[in-house]
């Protein structure tokens, strides 16, 4: 079928044929090409000391109905595909030494410039410093006008891609299994939100759960997205320094919290300043160091209250979204007072509840 998209035959090489991305990139290098690679005949492919006598055979298979099939079924489940000669490709993906051929995306598609994103990592189990700093970090790049990307995992990728979203800003999920897999499974509502305003990509054939060797490859690909990396809190065994290492790897900036130093949840983030991270201590931080410009900050209005108490939250909230406890210690109020003042604010609409129970005004 010499007709066939360029998509749908890339389509044919990792699905039907089921090449390994080394493969894959071996074979482009060989025929320049998607078009000269299904064009090759049995000669052409014996000539390769990398290809096994079954990568051959399934070579030589050159029906394309099963693929035709899988790709209308993709299509139908609101599935795209982007592969490495699309412009929309992301560039910054290439430059990893073994990278993936064809991605699979779900949700707004875009043109990922990896100095337009950073991305934002850490702890599965941060502490409130820890959600408060991410939370923080991630809604103010974002309001400043950069995507975040990160892997949806639970804790801080999952605090970061909700910051980006209550920002009303773009984020990118990379995920470690097919882009029509949950995972985790409580992340439901968070992945809906980002295949509403974001974008969920996977180098994983969708339907394949997650297994433990798929996650540094995940993180390959966040590091490779961005031209920074932001770690926020990470003990010394955290699989975000696999990350930070690969994005030390491809030549990018790495950026790191300070956090306690009797604190095992900081433990990853310290050792990486002592070699050589940059240390920030907030969003302003990242964008100074780019000369990014603060100014696309929100300036809608703050709520007004009549009532003091309720004034007092407010002050309290006026630098940056606060948990319950901090709100506690910054306006004396004893906790039982607040937790009902804070639900009655939220009745009337005056704060609200962030993804990482942070309370936040609701400005007008």
């Amino acid at each position: 079928m010499k007709d066939a998209s360029a998509c749908t035959k890339w389509l044919w090489l990792s699905f039907s044929c089921a090449l390994t991305k080394s493969k894959m990139l071996k074979l482009y290098d060989c025929f320049e090409n998607i078009d000269n690679i299904f064009a090759a005949v049995r000669e052409d492919y014996e000539k390769l000391s990398f290809l096994k006598a079954d990568d051959i055979e399934k070579l030589c298979q050159k029906d394309l109905t099963q693929v035709l099939h899988y790709e209308k079924k993709l299509a139908a489940r609101g599935i795209s595909v982007l592969t490495r000669d699309m412009e929309l490709f992301p560039d910054g993906v290439k430059e990893l030494k073994n990278f993936p051929s064809v991605l699979y995306c779900k949700g707004k598609i875009k043109k990922l410039c990896k100095d337009e994103c950073i991305s934002i990592v850490g702890s599965r189990t941060p502490g409130s410093y820890g959600k408060n700093i991410t939370y923080e970090i991630s809604r103010s790049v974002s309001q400043a006008g950069l995507i975040v990307v990160s892997g949806m995992a639970d804790g801080v990728d999952s605090i970061a891609h909700r910051a980006a979203l209550d920002a009303g800003g773009y984020t990118v999920a990379v995920l470690g299994c097919g882009v029509d897999v949950i995972y985790p499974q409580g992340n439901f509502e968070l992945y809906e939100r980002i295949c509403q305003n974001g974008l969920i990509i996977s180098e994983y054939m969708p339907g394949k759960k997650p297994e433990r060797f798929s996650f540094p490859e995940r993180n390959k690909i966040i590091a490779s997205l961005s031209r920074s990396t932001v770690v926020t809190e990470a003990n010394s065994k955290s699989g975000s320094l696999i990350t930070a290492a690969d994005a030390i790897g491809l030549g990018r900036d790495l950026f790191a919290v300070p956090g306690n130093i009797t604190s095992s949840l900081s433990g990853g983030t310290n050792e990486l300043i002592k070699k050589g991270a940059i240390p920030i201590t907030g969003a302003n931080d990242v964008c100074e160091y780019y000369n990014i410009s603060v100014s696309k900050q929100n300036t809608d209005a703050a709520p007004v209250t009549d009532d003091p108490k309720e004034r007092m939250v407010l002050d309290s909230l006026s630098e940056r979204p606060l948990s319950i406890d901090e709100i506690c210690y910054k306006t004396a109020l004893s906790l039982s007072e607040l937790n009902s003042i804070l639900l009655i604010m939220e009745v009337k609409d005056l704060i609200k509840k962030t993804g990482a129970d942070l309370y936040t005004p609701v400005l007008k």
